[in-house]
């Protein structure tokens, strides 16, 4: 457990986290510990954060028709803004 005052490490931590469960085949718990992240990064606009979900983004994005997934993916587009 981190202290309040490192969240954005938290948030660097739980995405890297579920970047080695999508790693392992767990796409399930890889979404829910990145939309744990996604909040994160949503109320500290860390860019290191969203680092980190950009690369668990790609990692998922074979398995984007599971719910979980796409939930996921869905809550990651609503904080970061994607070239037209």
């Amino acid at each position: 457990m981190l202290p309040p005052a490192y969240r954005r490490d938290r948030g660097v931590y739980l995405a890297r986290a579920a970047r080695a469960h999508a790693g392992t085949g767990n796409n399930v718990l890889a979404a829910r510990i990145g939309t744990q992240a996604v909040g994160i990064a949503a109320k500290t606009g860390s860019a290191r954060i969203v680092h980190q979900l950009d690369r668990l983004d790609q990692a998922l994005a074979p398995a984007a028709s599971e719910n979980c997934v796409a939930e996921f993916r869905a809550s990651l587009d609503r904080i970061v803004m994607h070239p037209a």
